[in-house]
Order: C-alpha cells, then structure tokens, then sequence
C-alpha cells in the first residue's frame, strides 16, 4: 500500500490474498492510487480498493490450450495459492510438490522455493498427485507484483500425437490427383506447344513459298507492261501493232491488280478486320456483270460458257454485292483457269423459298429445271422470257413469298477441268496453297482465291461445298441466306455502255472540281474526261479544295471527285468541312461528292458515306463507273 502512495503511475496492484468475514472467504484484494478534490486547488490522495472472491475466479478462469489434463494456478513469490486449481488441495504449491515429489528431500524444495523468488519465469519437470510427469512452467505477473501465473501439462499428453489415417489418405490422394492433372496439364501443353512449332514451321515454309510464288507472279506482268511499253515507244508509227502492245499492257495491269487485291484480302480477312457492306442490289444485273467480265476469258480459251437462272422468288436481295461479286468471280476464273481449252464451264443460279419459322437444310434444294440461260456479249436472257410457264409460276411464287423475309440463293460453279485431287481437297481453303501438279504449275497464280472465298462465305453467314475428281472436274456450290429488299435498289453507279457517244452520255460541259494530290493520277482522269467533253480543275489537297469552292461563284463546279489521302487535309474532313458550310449557309445548294480513293475496303465507303459523299468509286479507275456515276448525277442536276 505504501508503493501505491508513491506511484507516479495510474495503474492497478494486486495487494494479495486474504480471508474475510466470520466465513473466512478467501478474496484477491486489487487496488490504485485516485486524487479527490477537497477545495479549490487542493487534492488528497486515497486508496482505491477492491476485494474478488477467489470462488469467482476459479468459475471464470479457463485454461488457454487444448490439453483437457492442463492446469493453471496464479501462486505468491513465496508459493502460496492466490487462485488454485481443482487438483492441488495442498496448502501451498511448495507442499505439493513436496507431498508427490521429495517426501524425503527437503533441499530441493528449498532450492525451488529460491527459484520461484529469484527468477521471473521457468520451466520444471515434476510429478502430479496421479505420480504422472509433467511440465510446470511459472512466469511473474511484473516485478513488483510478486505473483506467478503456474500450469502443468502431462508430458504424455505433450508427446502423444493422433494421427487421423483417414485425413491421411485424403490428403495423399489429392497431392497424387493434384501431381497427375498437372502432369497431364504440363504434356498437353508440351503436345500443344509443338503443334504450335511446327504449324509455325509450316507457316513460315508457307510464307516462304509464297513470296517465291508472287514475286514471280508479279514479275512475270511487270516485265510485259515493261517490254510491251518499250515496244509501243518503237512502233509509234504502227497503230495497230502499238494497240496489241496496250491491250496486253492492261491484261497485265489487270493480273497484277487482282494479285494485290487478293494479297489485301487474305490479310484483312485473316487480321479480322473485313467488314460488310450489306445493300438492295438486283441479282440478275449483278450476274450480267459478273458474266460480261468473264465471257471474254471464256471465248479466249474457246470454252463454252453457259448461265441458268431458275427459281428466281425475288430479284432485289440485301447482301454486300462486291464480295458476292468477288465470291463468284473467283470460283469462274478458277474454273476458267483450270478449264482446258475447248472445255465447258456453267454457272448455275437458283433461289430457295425461306418461309417463316422454316429454314430447310441443304437437301431440300428445288429440283433444277431446264430452263437454260444464252449468254450473250454484255447480257442475259431467259428463254421465252415473257411466255414461259417458269415465267408465270416464278412471278406468282414471288407474290406468294412477299412475307417471307429471306430466300436462300444457291450458287453452282460446274467445269470439267483438270479437277482436284483428294488430298489438295483436304487443305484447299488454306492460303498460300496450290495443287502440286505440272500443268497446273504453268497457270499463274498465288493459292489465295478459294481461301478468300471460303473466308467470305463464312463472313456471310452461308457456307461451301466442293465435288471434285482429277481429270473429271469440278463442281463449288455455295449457299447463302440473303434478306429480300423492301424496295428496288437505286445504286448510283450503274452498267455504262462504252460505246455510247459523249453527248448522248448526257455529260458533256460538265464542269469538275478534282481533289487530287498525285500528278499522274490527275493527268489520267483529267485526260479521259475531256475525251468526253468534260472541263476538270484540280485542287492538290482538301485544304485547296474548299478554298477554291468557296471563291467560286455558285454553279461554276457540278462536281467534286475527292480523293481520301492527301496532304494537309484528307478527303473525309474536307468533306465534312464542306457539308458544314452547306449547313450554316456559307455556300448556296448543296454540291454531290463522290470519293474516288484507293481505300476500298467496307469499312472505307461507310467512313465516306458517313463524312456526307454521295458515292464511292475505287482506284484503279474503272471508267464505267466514273461516266455511269457523272451521268447520274448531271440528270439529277
């Protein structure tokens, strides 16, 4: 009590154990040092204290392990219980060590008795009142305290481990699960990883042979626009000679054309990045197109081309009509290519009705009808076109149809040519792929064309199949779903007749703005249109472009042709640019833009139509499409 008074601290001391009362209740007394204010700036100090019945905290103490057989007592420096636990009935923890361990060895409880004083905490082997062995461990509450919390645990139960054989195998058997999945994980991805190497191999040995294969094919047309072209220079006096020169010259300005197409193709196809461009388009003016550029290879090889069109629900479909196009136009130059002269070749084209909530598998294809299609130069023409029981049955089927929203087009490429054989078949959609055969070897070509196909067929939703026997021939069949128009397709560009005189063409005196930044590019176009009487004034970039159609008086251009790259400014946001102005009244009416740009792509037109241009006419130029689009837009001026 004396060291409460002189504390400096606020903290709580154990003063000790003691028995109260007439019962003699053993309690722990706790206490602390508290100020009492008794006047104004002056404090007492008193003794806060408080008695616990030892009782209480032998209910409220919990031994913290385990072990059912440990024990714990809170004893004095001196040995004497302050809490004792159920099994030391002695007087003291001195005795009881005494009574079950040195009956006749008084020293030795001395000698514990001086350890217990001495030191603050230990660990001893003694027995308990069962003669048991067990471990005591002390340790002193603070050093002014002179209390010990004291245990004991049976050293049997210390060395005695349980083991749970069950868990045991358990366990074993999930780490041996667990070393097997990921030893057969770890082999599937070496089997992978060398699947890989080698398909890496393959394409790499692929890509070799390709390069080998398209800088001969690229040679072999460069080096007959160059020696056609020196030629032509030598007989400048020879009209006739120095036109065989310059169409051969576009034969190989063709041929190198188409390979960079394809070349473009496959990498977009394969990079995922080829969009679609779904618009109406008329199916039977898309097969006089396709037929008009294929006929002329046709009659070279004098091969007997043939067209059916049959089942024919409705004629004005959605679908994106370029890769259509170039769906159909590949599998014909393929069968032409690889047709021998005097072969046959035959494009097959019907229609299967859709009906609603129906869509019938491949073998439910209309049965073929006779009805055959004569080919003529630039044209097609049904038998009895207006007479025809199919004429009458197609148009009243087509008015039938008029709720059924698809129609299937089935689309079949027949030759006997050289045919395939059962292993190319395998791997024909591959790119960079040919079959090894002699005569096929001589025929120009990169192994791109089917992959491209099969590529733009799945992009089509549809799908492909191929009947093929060496030396027999071949049969492509290719099946799309297409949605049927709700109205006729207006398309800007349309078929224009070559032979159609300038002012019959309905564009001459017409006067163009030219957006062009390549001097060679704008000679040519320049060159052309005056051949049909139309005036062009070229602006060098989009930024010269709107400056000279906003210090032009109205009505001095009717057109623009706009390049899309170009330095400065690009076509695009001189077109936006221009529509702007168009907005906020800065320029009077509104002027047609048609992009005329080597981005051909889907994605390319859309950003086009999007930027306000009224059409889209690639690179190189096609001059069909550059009159038929003039002469559109002069008849809606």
């Amino acid at each position: 009590m004396e060291k409460m008074f002189t504390s400096t601290r606020d903290e709580v001391l154990i003063l000790g154990k003691y028995r109260m009362g007439e019962t003699q209740q053993s309690v722990i007394s706790v206490g602390t040092k508290v100020e009492i204010k008794i006047g104004k700036g002056r404090r007492k100090p008193y003794l806060l204290l408080r008695v616990i019945p030892v009782e209480y905290l032998q209910r409220a103490w919990v031994f913290p392990t385990e072990y059912p057989s440990a024990e714990i007592s809170i004893i004095t420096s001196n040995g004497e219980y302050v809490v004792q636990s159920a099994s030391m009935k002695s007087r003291s923890f001195l005795d009881y060590i005494r009574g079950y361990n040195f009956q006749d060895d008084y020293n030795q409880v001395e000698n514990l008795a001086e350890r217990l004083r001495t030191t603050d905490k230990g660990l001893m082997q003694y027995k308990n009142f069962r003669g048991e062995d067990c471990y005591w461990y002390y340790s002193s509450f603070g050093k002014d305290l002179e209390l010990d919390i004291l245990g004991y645990i049976p050293v049997n139960q210390m060395n005695r481990v349980e083991v749970d054989w069950n868990i045991v195998w358990i366990v074993c058997g999930s780490l041996f699960v667990l070393m097997l999945i990921d030893g057969i994980y770890i082999l599937t991805i070496n089997k992978k990883l060398k699947q890989a190497l080698v398909l890496a191999e393959q394409a790499n040995q692929a890509k070799t042979d390709f390069l080998s294969t398209v800088s001969h094919d690229i040679r072999t047309p460069m080096n007959a626009v160059i020696g056609m072209t020196d030629l032509a220079r030598t007989h400048l006096n020879d009209p006739k000679y120095m036109g065989e020169c310059l169409n051969k010259v576009a034969w190989a300005g063709n041929h190198l054309l188409t390979l960079i197409n394809d070349i473009l193709d496959i990498s977009k196809i394969e990079s995922g990045k080829m969009e679609l461009e779904a618009q109406p388009f008329s199916l039977q003016e898309a097969v006089e197109e396709i037929v008009s550029m294929v006929r002329p290879q046709a009659d070279q090889k004098k091969i007997s081309f043939e067209v059916r069109l049959h089942e024919i629900f409705r004629d004005v479909l959605v679908a994106d009509q370029l890769r259509l196009n170039q769906i159909l136009l590949n599998l014909l130059t393929n069968a032409v290519k690889y047709t021998e002269d005097g072969g046959s070749i035959v494009l097959d084209i019907s229609q299967e009705r859709i009906e609603q909530g129906i869509e019938p598998g491949i073998e439910g294809i209309a049965q073929e009808k006779k009805t055959k299609v004569k080919v003529n130069e630039s044209a097609i023409n049904l038998e009895s076109r207006q007479n025809s029981p199919l004429r009458s049955r197609n148009s009243q089927s087509s008015q039938n149809s008029q709720s059924s929203k698809k129609v299937r087009l089935i689309c079949k490429v027949v030759d006997n040519g050289m045919g395939m054989s059962p292993e190319f078949q395998k791997t024909m959609y591959h790119s960079f792929t040919r079959e090894e055969d002699s005569r096929i070897s001589k025929i120009q070509g990169t192994g791109l064309g089917l992959a491209i196909i099969h590529q733009l067929v799945n992009l089509m939703d549809g799908s492909i199949m191929c009947e093929s026997e060496l030396g027999k021939g071949t049969t492509f069949t290719v099946y799309l779903d297409l949605e049927v128009a709700e109205q006729e397709s207006d398309a800007l560009c349309r078929d224009f007749n070559w032979g159609e005189e300038a002012d019959r063409c309905g564009i001459s005196l017409m006067h163009i703005l030219v957006a062009e930044d390549n001097d060679l590019n704008w000679e040519i176009i320049q060159a052309i249109l005056e051949e049909y009487g139309v005036s062009c004034e070229r602006a060098e970039n989009g930024k010269i472009c709107v400056e000279m159609l906003t210090r032009a008086p109205k009505g001095t251009y009717d057109l623009i042709l706009m390049d899309i790259q170009m330095p400065e400014m690009n076509g695009r946001e001189a077109t936006r640019m221009i529509r702007n102005m168009e907005m906020r009244g800065e320029l009077e009416g509104r002027i047609p833009i048609l992009a005329m740009t080597a981005d051909a792509f889907a994605e390319d037109i859309r950003a086009c139509r999007e930027a306000g241009m009224d059409g889209h006419l690639a690179k190189p130029i096609n001059m069909k499409q550059v009159l038929s689009a003039l002469r559109t837009i002069k008849n809606k001026i």
